[in-house]
Order: structure tokens, then sequence, then C-alpha cells
């Protein structure tokens, strides 16, 4: 089950890295890491209520450090989590975040959007996929960030995407 599981992380990741060729003009690819930032203070975050024995989560937030080739893509994102998980630990994840400071705190300039993902048996493992989508704010304003991001047995995961301009209003 465990090979399965890696297997479908595996191919998931392979399969954005041959869309990527396929970008449009005004498309920029990108590849990166997300990792959850564990020197970051952030003392507004919300911890969210854990039940049932943390299957079911809502509304936790953390602050998230992410490296990317193109820098646009790079920094500090405050994200919600929550996830409704079964016994096994697989189930739905999704939330929002925002770009913000080491501390959680909102920067004008930036990201802000949604994502949505599947964890696979999040314990002992850390096995999980995530679709997010971003809109700029402040100098990206008029710009859309989508990015998936795969983790497999670490806590850094491995993040590919695209920005792209979709015009300034």
């Amino acid at each position: 089950m465990k090979t399965a599981k890696t297997c479908i992380l595996l191919f998931a990741a392979m399969s954005l890295l041959t869309a990527l060729p396929c970008l449009a003009a005004d498309e920029v690819a990108f590849t990166g890491t997300e990792a959850a930032c564990l020197t970051c203070v952030c003392p507004d975050c919300n911890p969210g209520t854990w039940e049932k024995e943390s299957t079911l989560v809502r509304n936790w937030e953390w602050v998230y450090l992410y490296t990317a080739s193109d820098p646009r893509g790079a920094g500090y994102l405050r994200v919600e989590v929550n996830w409704s998980l079964d016994a096994s630990f697989n189930g739905p994840a999704w939330g929002s975040f925002y770009s913000c400071d080491a501390s959680g705190n909102r920067t004008a300039d930036g990201w802000e959007g949604t994502w949505n993902g599947q964890i696979y048996g999040f314990f002992p493992s850390y096995n999980w996929i995530a679709n997010n989508i971003a809109h700029g704010i402040g100098v990206y304003k008029g710009q859309k960030m989508e990015f998936t991001t795969a983790y497999g047995n670490s806590f850094t995961g491995t993040t590919v995407g695209t920005i792209k301009d979709v015009g300034k209003e």
C-alpha cells in the first residue's frame, strides 16, 4: 500500500513536469519547494480545532516557506488548513493562503488564493498533493499563479507551477 501511494505521487509529479513545456507566451514555469517554516513565529495564527484524534481539522493556520526558480513564487505564505481524514488518515484537504512575512503578517505585494488537495496516509508518512490558485496583489496585480505541491515521506514538498499575466485591472 505504501508503494502504491508513492507511485501515485511520483506519477502526479511526472505528469506535471511533462505538461510544463506547453506554455502560452505570457506564462512562466517555475519549480521549487514548500515547507512548514519551523523557525517562524506567528503569534496570531489560528490554532484551529482538532477533533477525532486529529482526523478532523478546521481553520488551522501556519506559515510556510517557499523557494522557487522564479522569485515571484518564493517567500512566505500564511496558510489556512482544513482536512477530513478517515481512520487510515486519507481524505480531502483545503484552505486559503496569502503572502506574509515570517511572523504571519500580510504583505502588500504577493499572492492570495485557495488550495485543495488529497492526503494519502498522513501518519506516519506525509504523503499528499495540493493544487493552488493565487491572484496577485500589489505589484503582482493582474498576475495569476497556479502550482501543485506533492509531498512524499518528507516534510518538504516539491512544487511545480506557472505564473501568467492575466491583465492589469
